[in-house]
């Protein structure tokens, strides 16, 4: 039996209004939320649908320095530490 997956809506909480216009609701099927998202340009997407590409990317080159990860978060934090000259621990002001 398939797992039905349903797109998550935070409870008491609005859909935005433009990702309403574009056909989201908050009890659609997880399939029918990727085929809304399929059809809708980054240019006209609600910033919580659009690609990494379109917020990470400026003419095709990518915009950023430096990518933290999840998966390696205290060790990308210490990094973003180091070159924003953070000091960190008791005594550091």
């Amino acid at each position: 039996m398939p797992v039905k997956k349903k797109l998550i809506c935070i409870e008491n909480q609005k859909l935005p209004t433009r990702m309403k216009a574009f056909g989201y609701h908050s009890s659609m099927p997880f399939d029918d939320f990727v085929s809304v998202l399929r059809k809708t340009s980054d240019h006209k997407s609600d910033n919580h649908t659009v690609s990494q590409y379109y917020i990470l990317f400026e003419r095709h080159k990518l915009a950023v320095n430096f990518t933290a990860r999840f998966e390696s978060l205290n060790e990308d934090y210490s990094v973003i530490q180091k070159r924003l000259r953070v000091q960190t621990g008791k005594g550091s002001r």
